[in-house]
């Protein structure tokens, strides 16, 4: 089942930590219509290698930005009614 959700993930150089983050949201009973990564400037481009049961999509920085600025970033990019926030290192539960 889908709501009008997006969930937003600033990331800088956490690849791995991030899809291990992606990989939770895609256990959840209720997902989210879209998420949106937000690159940071990271030294190495960040990259989504597999489908997901939700739209993905990622956005980049030119000049690290930090934290705040990649998460308003998001928001304005998002179109859904609600937002939720995902930090790259961390993991949700299956109910979240």
């Amino acid at each position: 089942m889908r709501k009008n959700i997006d969930v937003i993930i600033p990331v800088k150089d956490r690849q791995g930590l991030l899809i291990q983050a992606l990989n939770s949201i895609n256990t959840q009973k209720l997902l989210p219509s879209s998420v949106i990564i937000v690159d940071d400037c990271s030294k190495k481009k960040i990259f989504i290698d597999r489908k997901y049961r939700f739209k993905t999509k990622i956005l980049r920085n030119k000049t690290n930005k930090g934290v705040s600025f990649s998460r308003n970033k998001g928001a304005l990019f998002s179109k859904n009614k609600y937002i939720a926030f995902l930090d790259s290192d961390d993991i949700w539960t299956k109910d979240k």
